[in-house]
């Protein structure tokens, strides 16, 4: 958008079944939305599925499969519930490792041998990128 979204075109969206997840900034922000939803008039400069090669850190990807070692952070979109992203993780084999200091939308996993471009085809997935050292 141009500009901050009024009162009004926040309830038109939401009439139209367009959610805001997440501000990126004064002007931008993440929507929940299904394929195809109507934009029509809401004055938006650009819309577009986030691409599962953009929700992957750079520092991973000099390799598209995680070592067995390798302990990741699985950052969620603020609108997934912490108990659906264990199940969603946990359903597809990764390990979730508890930590006391993860964010609320964050997960640390160790994934195994899987592909991360799987893990970041998830609409759920907002970013991964390695743990830190420290975690």
């Amino acid at each position: 958008m141009a500009a901050t979204p009024q009162a009004e075109k926040l309830q038109e969206m939401e009439r139209r079944g367009l959610r805001v997840v997440e501000y990126l900034s004064d002007t931008g922000f993440v929507l929940a939305a299904e394929d195809g939803a109507n934009l029509d008039g809401l004055d938006v400069l650009a819309a577009a599925r986030p691409r599962s090669e953009d929700k992957i850190s750079p520092l991973l990807k000099k390799t598209e499969t995680s070592r067995e070692s390798d302990t990741l952070v699985v950052e969620f979109f603020s609108d997934v519930e912490s108990a659906e992203a264990r199940a969603l993780l946990e359903e597809q084999g990764f390990e979730v490792v508890e930590h006391p200091d993860m964010l609320e939308h964050q997960m640390l996993v160790r994934p195994g041998l899987r592909p991360l471009s799987e893990l970041a085809e998830w609409d759920e997935v907002a970013y991964v990128f390695p743990a830190s050292e420290e975690l």
